[in-house]
């Protein structure tokens, strides 16, 4: 074992406290008049420095609890400190060549996202600082000065050279994972699809309009983080919005031999499994939460119970006053008796209004205070409350619970600890129709669990549904909820031809407030993109011109099977049940279906015709205003005009493969008519 030793000079022994140092392959030992003391290289955090202070020169040692110093060497010092630097080299560098080495492997399997960028340059600058700028200097051996220069690269490392990196990862994986991406669909995904599958930020949203491939990618991606090692199927979680989009997503995931075991939920199961497995049984779901004609006769029954209170019934007269312009009320049937008026239209519009508000009410509470509320709105609320007491405690007598209730124990149970999610990814589809408190659900998960990254797909000109809690806001602002994250967007649809594309993506996009894409169509033939049919109501019948526009569709395919969507922003201007058998016994080679706008999302059909193209509180756009309680419990809007009702009829317009006709009022035609004329 070597050893290296030095003395004091002569001049200053007498006035120094030590009197030789030994540097050995174990570390530094300190011999003093009564007594020795040793430090291995491994205590010593950084190299051993030399002072010189004419004529005497300082040792220099940095241990993990305080720094030492050692005057008095001689001036001809030098060949003693690179002997302990060697050695203190030598003690660490073994650690150094091992981290990049693991590094090096990782960059090359692992993608480099924002967050994994931040970590691994922090670790190359903590790694990098204890050998300051010496070791340009020293005489190391070569693999360890290559590590250090790997350190120092990363540690430099600009924005625009981990783009370049990405760059360099995502191209080598694609064509790695060239005939996967070819065969996992029907059709070769395209490559805005196959990076989407490739790139892996912490929080990723997929913006992904009508006919794009959307559920391609989520079942493509699922399958790559299995086939390239990122996670186990059973450390995936795919959740979509309702039972039957779910199942759909699950038989095309079981068909992938890659993603085949990957779980495809709703969020409401989700709730339901973390309860299930918190609470050791699987909770009661009320009936209320499903039925909703079951809900309006409990809170009517409710209601005849409270109005024998004289206080109650004071509170309810001033919540139908305050509510007036939309139950419209007939003042005697309220003089009258109470009871009786739950039995008119206007008592059913109340029952119904309170059952909405009821909801309403215990999804807000789950994400926001209540304080701004009872500002304006306290004579409500008083009713609202009332209803809520007796309805919770109708549901605790029964041990159940309503998906309200769901999400908001499966947030506390993640939130306490009590359900520690195993999962590493989170893929969830049409988020632009998420709430606000699935998302807090995803935010603790992605909090309480380790390294959870979340993927969302969704479209913000699609968000429709802003009355059942829907946030819009949750998509276009998705990195003020979710952060880091990125935003990417595929660019073909596969649906509809570039002339129905540019005219609906023209007619959406005039709201500032929507996401900007830039779209191109897969099939570039110059169809026509619209129709446009006048209706004179008191001339012309409903019937005549739908079956008119059908033996145009007959005559330009001839003999061909067509599929037709017959739509309405509102159900009563749907063709009736004899109409509609009728128009298929005329026309046997046209599957019709009909369906209003909310109902027609995610469906598609050769061509549509849309009905009930008029201004007014029931024609489209709706100009039905909310009342004042629902709309603040309800996510805000934006103030572009008709926004969510631009977005309805944008969904209208690309259920179609071919053509839209759209059937308008002559005399009282729909705004965005003539915004498309």
């Amino acid at each position: 074992m070597a050893a290296f030793s030095q003395f004091p000079s002569r001049i200053f022994r007498p006035f120094v406290r030590w009197k030789r140092l030994v540097a050995t392959d174990e570390g530094l030992v300190i011999t003093r008049p009564t007594s020795s003391e040793s430090y291995s290289w491994t205590q010593i955090e950084t190299p051993p420095s030399l002072t010189r202070h004419f004529p005497w020169c300082t040792l220099g040692l940095s241990k993990q609890t305080h720094e030492s110093r050692f005057s008095g060497l001689a001036s001809n010092s030098k060949p003693f400190i690179l002997s302990c630097q060697t050695l203190w080299a030598q003690a660490h560098g073994s650690r150094v060549k091992m981290q990049v080495a693991k590094l090096e492997s990782f960059l090359s399997r692992r993608y480099l996202s924002e967050a994994i960028f931040n970590e691994i340059q922090t670790k190359a600058k903590t790694t990098l600082k204890p050998w300051r700028h010496w070791w340009k200097t020293a005489d190391l051996e070569s693999e360890l000065t290559h590590a250090l220069c790997t350190l120092e690269e990363i540690a430099q490392w600009s924005l625009q050279d981990a783009e370049e990196f990405k760059a360099s990862f995502e191209a080598h994986y694609l064509e790695k994972y060239k005939s996967y991406f070819d065969t996992i669909e029907r059709n070769p995904l395209t490559e805005k699809q196959r990076l989407a599958c490739i790139r892996q930020e912490q929080n990723q949203l997929l913006l992904a309009a009508a006919g794009s491939g959307k559920t391609s990618v989520m079942v493509a991606r699922s399958g790559y983080l299995v086939k390239a090692g990122y996670a186990s199927p059973s450390q995936i979680l795919l959740l979509a919005y309702g039972n039957d989009a779910a199942k759909e997503m699950q038989e095309r995931l079981s068909k992938s031999s890659s993603a085949d075991g990957v779980k495809a939920l709703t969020f409401h199961s989700l709730g339901l499994s973390i309860l299930r497995k918190v609470e050791g049984e699987t909770p009661k779901l009320s009936v209320f939460a499903t039925d909703l004609n079951a809900f309006h006769q409990f809170v009517y029954r409710t209601l005849l119970t409270l109005l024998d209170e004289s206080a109650f019934k004071l509170q309810f007269m001033k919540f139908v006053e305050l509510n007036s312009d939309f139950l419209n009320p007939i003042k005697q049937e309220l003089i009258s008796d109470l009871k009786v008026f739950l039995g008119t239209l206007a008592g059913k519009r109340t029952i119904k209004l309170l059952t909405d508000l009821m909801q309403a009410f215990k999804e807000y509470q789950i994400t926001e205070s209540l304080d701004a509320l009872r500002v304006n709105h306290s004579d409500e609320l008083d009713v609202v409350l009332k209803l809520l007491s007796e309805y919770t405690m109708h549901l605790k007598s029964r041990n159940e619970i309503d998906f309200s209730d769901m999400i908001a124990k499966a947030i506390g149970y993640v939130q306490k600890g009590q359900f520690v999610p195993s999962w590493t990814h989170i893929l969830v589809d049409e988020f632009q129709d998420i709430s606000r408190s699935r998302t807090k659900l995803l935010q603790v998960i992605q909090q309480r669990g380790r390294h959870v990254q979340l993927f969302a797909v969704g479209d913000d000109w699609q968000a429709i549904y802003r009355f059942s809690g829907s946030d819009i806001r949750l998509t276009t602002n998705f990195s003020a909820y979710f952060s880091p994250s990125t935003v990417q967007a595929l660019d073909k649809t596969f649906r509809f031809h570039q002339n129905l594309l540019s005219v609906s993506s023209d007619f959406i996009c005039r709201n500032p407030n929507q996401c900007v894409k830039a779209l191109s169509a897969f099939d570039k033939s110059l169809h026509a993109p619209f129709s446009l049919i006048p209706q004179d109501r008191e001339l012309e019948d409903l019937a005549a011109l739908i079956l008119t526009t059908l033996e145009q569709i007959a005559k330009e395919q001839p003999n061909t099977q067509n599929s037709l969507l017959v739509l309405a922003r509102f159900s009563k201007d749907l063709p009736s049940q004899e109409m509609l058998t009728t128009l298929r016994v005329r026309f046997p080679n046209t599957s019709i279906t009909t369906m209003t706008v909310h109902a027609a999302k995610g469906k598609e059909a050769d061509y549509t015709i849309v009905l009930g193209l008029r201004n007014g509180s029931d024609g489209f756009p709706s100009r039905r205003k909310l009342p004042g309680l629902l709309d603040k419990l309800l996510p805000p809007q934006d103030q572009f005009p008709d926004s969510e009702e631009r977005r309805l009829f944008y969904v209208a317009l690309t259920r179609a493969k071919k053509q839209v006709f759209l059937i308008y009022d002559k005399s009282n035609p729909s705004d965005f008519i003539a915004e498309l004329s």
